[in-house]
């Protein structure tokens, strides 16, 4: 085998592979026929020379990348600033490069551009607003994905909730009958504490390998009721604690220092829940126990503005409500008859709620108190 001035390949081989470097370079080949003891004339094959033509680059195709768990974090209130989470993932392992991220109300896009805040100004209380992201690998771009919470309704700066309308006597007193409640710390170096910053990370709620939920600040409204479904025991409960830096009663506190979010629980026993908030949701009960829901406590909650605070089913035994505050009942609410603390069942006979204690709790504002209630109709 050979180049018009230099011989390649030399041998019995009928075969040759064409190296890179001989790229527009021609070829062609000669054989010497022999039978062992004479060599016939030599022959060049009949096609001559065959230009070398470069092999064509395959280019693999670009997959674009994906964004997962897209969620804003951060209250929606004028002046607060709030984050777009999201996962970037690309199945080329393609690093994230260029990602555009769009703030925008149901009718004005309000911010464009890679950063992932957007701080609130003056005139948008009452507006609505979410985010989109467009993942980029620099490139190829995906297409965008909303938020999962979607639209949040933006509230003034300088709403009165929780922290004005709140008496100063929202205390823990000292009383034989309120259960002591004893926090663990939000250590990250225990591995059974697990933190809570987004709508995300309330996933692993029913981990059986963590117990300690140590929740940031937060808008979890769009969550609904957050279901409980794992339970502790009376040796190792199960805490969901307000992880913002002091141990002021949520009704205190402004809202930008709240977690606010909704509960139930599904027939879960030994958990306690200290400092949580439902703040102006949609739910009809912010915290439901479900029926055999038992040894639970509700410590220092505080709800504003929603239709019935807590309700509970029947055999949902040895609870504890305390150091509370319910305050504002919905108007869509009082036009229900709806209690702030509801003992309800549907039963053609009787139910049981035994051993609950409802302790140094203030109601303001509301319908019925403390009510038992049994519906005509199954629920």
């Amino acid at each position: 085998w050979s180049t018009p001035t230099v011989e390649v390949q030399r041998g019995t081989s009928k075969t040759y592979t064409i190296p890179a470097e001989l790229a527009g370079e021609t070829i062609s080949a000669w054989v010497h026929p022999s039978d062992g003891k004479d060599v016939g004339a030599t022959v060049q094959a009949s096609n001559g020379y065959l230009t070398i033509e470069a092999a064509p680059v395959i280019v693999a195709p670009n997959n674009p990348p994906v964004a997962t768990n897209v969620v804003i974090t951060g209250n929606a209130v004028v002046g607060q600033t709030l984050t777009l989470e999201y996962s970037y993932s690309d199945a080329d392992g393609d690093p994230e490069s260029g990602s555009i991220i769009a703030w925008s109300t149901p009718t004005v896009e309000v911010q464009r551009g890679t950063s992932k805040t957007y701080t609130i100004p003056a005139g948008m209380e009452g507006q609505q607003i979410s985010a989109w992201v467009h993942v980029s690998d620099g490139k190829v771009e995906a297409g965008s994905v909303q938020a999962s919470n979607g639209f949040l309704t933006i509230e003034t700066a300088t709403d009165p909730t929780p922290m004005e309308l709140v008496s100063p006597e929202v205390t823990q007193t000292t009383n034989l009958y309120i259960e002591e409640v004893n926090l663990p710390t939000c250590d990250s170096s225990n591995p059974e504490v697990q933190f809570i910053k987004t709508n995300a990370d309330w996933s692993t709620i029913n981990s059986t390998t963590k117990r300690i939920f140590c929740v940031s600040p937060g808008d979890y409204r769009s969550l609904g009721n957050i279901k409980l479904t794992t339970s502790g025991t009376e040796a190792k409960r199960r805490y969901i604690i307000l992880n913002n830096g002091n141990d002021i009663h949520p009704a205190k506190l402004s809202i930008s220092e709240i977690a606010n979010y909704g509960l139930s629980f599904e027939n879960t026993n030994y958990w306690i829940v200290d400092r949580a908030v439902a703040n102006r949701n949609s739910l009809v009960n912010s915290f439901y126990f479900n029926a055999g829901s038992s040894f639970n406590i509700l410590n220092r909650a505080f709800t504003n503005e929603i239709i019935t605070s807590v309700m509970l089913k029947r055999n949902a035994n040895n609870n504890t409500i305390q150091n509370s505050r319910f305050q504002n009942m919905t108007h869509y609410g009082r036009l229900n008859d709806n209690p702030t603390i509801s003992f309800k069942d549907w039963s053609s006979t009787v139910f049981s709620i035994k051993n609950t204690k409802i302790i140094n709790n203030e109601i303001v504002n509301a319908n019925d108190g403390i009510q038992t209630v049994i519906p005509t109709d199954h629920e």
